[in-house]
């Protein structure tokens, strides 16, 4: 062999056996075990890349037994159930009963044996998070114990032993949902109870970021509303779903929907051209469903799809075949619709006595009624069916609450009735099977009693009482006892003694009776243990009658505000086509809006004042225990369909009796200052403004998935506008509450 070669050879081998492997000291990184820098006694190795320290440090922070076996040149780690083995210079780890392969594996250095870091403190549960030249190494804050349908497929619980910062991301796939949970891991017997033919769940771990992600897949668009559909339960976590259609079958002479939650009135309408029924069904989404529609005389064909994502509504389209007509009919269940075979229906008769409205017809129907107002209307569509020849085109009536009554052929095949009336009112109806065949329907034109109901809290006792339809009212004080009595005009007392609710708060107790026939006034009397003061949230005329007991005397206009920006950290909201994420436009309006309080002389409390990150629970939490006097939570609203916009203003429906007036101010005055689309006041159960105690409102400002109003979003002007729009209505709802009665019913 030539001498050179044999230099070669020896210098090769030298490295290859004696220096199997290249270190370089990391003195650049820093390592934190559960908060404490530990890095001087880990000291830190690089070996191809990977991270390793020394074995022994890191055992007894991490709480591990350590054993070392010189002859097999092996090391063990234990601690409870788990038990790690690796051997010198060999890139396996043995994890129990698993093995996998690392890049450094374990070494031996001055008598010290290193150990890659990141997977023995994995292996062992905790979780490693790498930010620039820092790493972190710490326990868990919540396990996650498994994801299951609740509710028939309504609602997803995400459970967990303790609730850690989370959010939910709507991604540019309308078929996936991401729920990352911050600082969490996967239990070992963690519980998949999501993923059937129609949903399928990933599971990421960003071990950079300690962040745990739940990727939800769905084969049809999910039904999920950001900032509508999340509540949080205990410890765990709720996602609220629309409902979704189920099934649609033809059996038993009829067609049935089904649904796996309750579905709201559809609106049916009879098209031509071809022969078919267009059912549209609001808040309801498209699912993969059971189609059965068997040979049959009455049916051609059935198409389903998601008409619109916002409003959110699902079409459903009949196509019948000639001759054969189907109605709707009244179902027992909420979760269904039912149509039944019909036959083209004859209307006559007609006629009206007094403010009761009746006709006839040859067969059962469903009649489909709604109210216009501007001027004030009572429509009635009758599908299937045809008007005899003695139903007149107009009926004039001198009576108090209805003009004339008009008839048309709306379509082929329905009529339409429409009372033009002198005020909106309430109605009920009825319907009676005629003794020589044939069925009449009564209409009774009038206000009747929906429902009385009372909530009581730390600030005061609401009292609520509902009605069929508007109504004008009187609200009254009487002493000796102290007594609120409410004199509703145009009422009819359909209310027993026994549905009458248990006094609560203030009240001590209740009663109703006829006050008096003509003219026509129920009277409300709510006999109090101690009066303070009242303020009315209610309009006059109104569907209700709104009003809060004070609780104590002084109630001060210094009492603490709670301006809530919603989203934060790393959970950005809804982000804007151009990238702009709604955690800021929260942030920069509430700011705004808390200078322009303090400046004002008001106590303001901020949920967040900052880029952080703070679950639904605690801020319910520091407002109701700060006894705030109001809470506006500011959020910006998004939509799959880019041209939605405009402003809404939300409030919890069980606290319409709290919030009802601040809510409207909120939107009064955004709508006149932003000139936007006026979407109007909503009742949602979200669950900042479910859950605080104090009157609470929601406004969601404009429409950051719209490129317009992202671009409105962006300007300080606009913002400027929404920040005063917003103290303007709050200050509106003080001194009508500062003013009492003569203020509140401006």
């Amino acid at each position: 062999m030539p001498k050179r070669l044999a230099t070669i050879l020896i210098i090769f081998l030298f490295y290859t056996l004696i220096l199997p492997f290249s270190l370089v000291a990391q003195g650049n990184i820093q390592i934190y075990i559960n908060g404490q820098d530990l890095t001087e006694e880990l000291d830190p190795l690089s070996k191809n890349g990977q991270l390793l320290v020394n074995a022994r440090p890191l055992a007894e922070n991490l709480q591990a037994e350590l054993k070392w076996y010189q002859a097999i040149k092996t090391l063990t780690l234990s601690k409870e159930k788990v038990t790690i083995k690796m051997m010198v210079n060999n890139p396996y780890i043995q994890v129990n009963n698993k093995t996998f392969k690392t890049d450094g594996g374990l070494i031996i250095k001055d008598g010290h044996s290193y150990i890659p870091l990141r997977e023995i403190a994995g292996a062992f549960g905790y979780l490693f998070q790498k930010k620039e030249d820092s790493i972190y190494i710490f326990k868990p804050e919540s396990i996650v114990k498994g994801i299951s349908w609740q509710k028939e497929g309504q609602q997803l619980l995400l459970e967990m032993d303790k609730l850690a910062p989370y959010r939910i991301r709507k991604t540019g796939d309308p078929k996936r949902l991401i729920v990352e949970i911050d600082k969490a891991s996967l239990a070992e017997d963690f519980s998949d109870g999501l993923s059937n033919k129609n949903f399928y769940l990933k599971i990421n771990k960003a071990e950079k970021m300690a962040r745990l992600q739940l990727v939800i897949i769905s084969k049809y668009p999910i039904p999920f509303q950001l900032d509508k559909g999340v509540e949080e339960d205990g410890n765990n976590l709720i996602i609220n779903f629309l409902p979704q259609i189920m099934a649609i079958n033809w059996q038993n002479e009829q067609l049935e929907i089904r649904a796996n939650g309750e579905m709201k009135k559809p609106e049916v309408s009879l098209l031509d051209n071809p022969r078919r029924l267009v059912i549209d069904i609001p808040e309801m989404m498209l699912n993969k469903f059971d189609l059965n529609l068997p040979a049959n005389e009455y049916i051609k064909d059935i198409r389903v799809s998601q008409f619109k994502y916002d409003p959110v509504i699902l079409r459903v389209v009949v196509e019948l075949k000639e001759g054969r007509y189907l109605y709707p009919a009244r179902g027992e269940r909420a979760d269904r619709l039912i149509l039944k075979p019909s036959r083209i229906t004859r209307v006559k008769d007609l006629s009206c006595n007094g403010n009761i409205i009746s006709f006839k017809t040859d067969r059962a129907i469903n009649p489909d009624f709604f109210t216009l107002k501007d001027p004030a209307r009572l429509v009635i569509n009758l599908l299937n069916t045809v008007r005899d020849d003695n139903m007149p085109d107009k009926l004039e009536v001198e009576g108090d609450l209805v003009k004339r009554i008009r008839t048309a052929r709306f379509n082929e095949e329905t009529v339409r009735i429409v009372a033009d009336l002198t005020k909106l009112t309430g109605y009920r109806w009825r319907e009676e099977e005629l003794p020589g065949g044939g069925y009449k329907y009564i209409i009774d034109l009038k206000n009747t009693i929906d429902g009385i109901s009372l909530a009581d809290s730390g600030q005061k006792t609401d009292i609520n009482i509902s009605f069929s339809g508007q109504a004008e009212y009187e609200v009254k004080k009487f002493s000796y006892p102290d007594r609120l009595v409410v004199d509703v005009k145009g009422l009819a007392n359909n209310i027993d003694e026994e549905n009458l609710p248990e006094p609560v708060g203030l009240i001590k107790e209740i009663r109703v009776n006829q006050f008096s026939n003509e003219p026509k006034i129920v009277r409300f009397v709510f006999e109090l243990k101690n009066y303070y003061g009242h303020v009315l949230y209610s309009s006059n005329p109104d569907n209700s009658v709104n009003i809060g007991l004070a609780k104590a005397k002084d109630r001060k206009i210094e009492d603490v505000i709670v301006i809530d920006p919603g989203h934060g950290g790393f959970d950005p909201g809804a982000v804007g086509p151009s990238g702009l994420y709604e955690k800021d436009v929260n942030l920069d309006i509430a700011l705004r809006v808390d200078d322009l309080l303090q400046r004002a002389g008001y106590n303001v409390l901020l949920t967040r004042d900052d880029d952080r990150f703070i679950s639904l629970k605690e801020r319910v939490t520091r407002a109701n225990e700060a006894e705030a006097r109001l809470f506006v939570s500011i959020h910006i609203n998004a939509s799959s369909e880019a041209y939605s916009e405009g402003t809404e203003t939300f409030l919890a429906p069980e606290k319409a009796a709290n919030s009802t007036l601040l809510a409207t101010l909120l939107q009064e005055e955004l709508v006149k200052s932003l000139k936007r689309v006026d979407r109007g006041v909503k009742k949602e159960n979200l669950y900042v403004i479910k859950y605080t105690t104090m009157p609470a409102a929601l406004v969601e400002v404009a429409f950051i998935s719209n490129p317009h109003e992202e671009t409105l979003l962006r300007n300080d002007l606009f913002k400027d506008k929404v920040a005063g729009a917003i103290v303007r209505g709050i200050t509106r709802y003080l001194e009508k509450i500062e003013r009492g009665d003569e203020g509140a019913n401006d």
